[in-house]
This record gives C-alpha cells, sequence and structure tokens, in this order.
C-alpha cells in the first residue's frame, strides 16, 4: 500500500511537469490564434508589400512557431485523458484547415502590392 507522500509526490510531480506545462502552452496556443488572426486581417485588408513585417511574422507563425508547439502540446498529450487527448487532435486539425485557408485563400493571391489592385480578387 503506497503511503500518503509517495502518492502527494506523484501527484506533484504530475501537475509540474505535465499540467502545468500544458496550461502554458495552451495560452500560448490561444494567444497564437488571435494573433494570427490579427495579422491575417491586416493581411487582407492594408495593402502592403511581400516583405511587409506583419506579412513575415505570420508566414513565420504558420511555418515556424506553430509546427513547434504543436509538437510540445502532442508530447505533453500523451499523458492527458484519451477524451482529452481526442480534443486536442480534432482543435489542431481545424487550427491546420485554417491555416491552409489563410494560404490559400488570402496570402497566395494579394502576394504583392500590385495584387490588391486586381479587380478578379
Amino acid at each position: 500500500m503506497a503511503k500518503d507522500s509517495d502518492v502527494f509526490e506523484k501527484k506533484t510531480n504530475e501537475v509540474t511537469k505535465f499540467y502545468n506545462p500544458s496550461v502554458t502552452y495552451l495560452k500560448q496556443l490561444d494567444y497564437e490564434l488571435i494573433q494570427s488572426k490579427l495579422l491575417i486581417t491586416k493581411w487582407f485588408y492594408i495593402t502592403s508589400h511581400d516583405d511587409d513585417p506583419d506579412k513575415e511574422e505570420l508566414r513565420n507563425l504558420i511555418s515556424i512557431y506553430h509546427p513547434q508547439l504543436k509538437t510540445q502540446i502532442q508530447e505533453l498529450s500523451s499523458h492527458w485523458k484519451g477524451s482529452e487527448q481526442s480534443k486536442i487532435d480534432s482543435i489542431f486539425i481545424q487550427i491546420d484547415n485554417m491555416f491552409k485557408s489563410y494560404q490559400d485563400d488570402i496570402m497566395k493571391p494579394f502576394n504583392s502590392f500590385d495584387s490588391y489592385n486586381d479587380s478578379e480578387l
């Protein structure tokens, strides 16, 4: 039979190693989504050159920062309950689809200063 102190230590380790970092990364994910919404809105509504810093930030968010964060969350989620793992998997599918839509519907068509004047877009 496990001693109460052993159970307490095990629970403390779980919180420290898995749950606290999970909360931190999920908050980062939330911020990332808010930031991506702001940046894609700017991309669409504000005429700018392809090398605009906001455009570069969105490209980096989608191609570098999000995949890194996604990997970190997926590693931690292996310690979550099965239903929570399913939820985060579903959320990542939705986010990936949203980012693909950003790229296909806005980022690629509006890839230059001149593209904003294209009447077919």
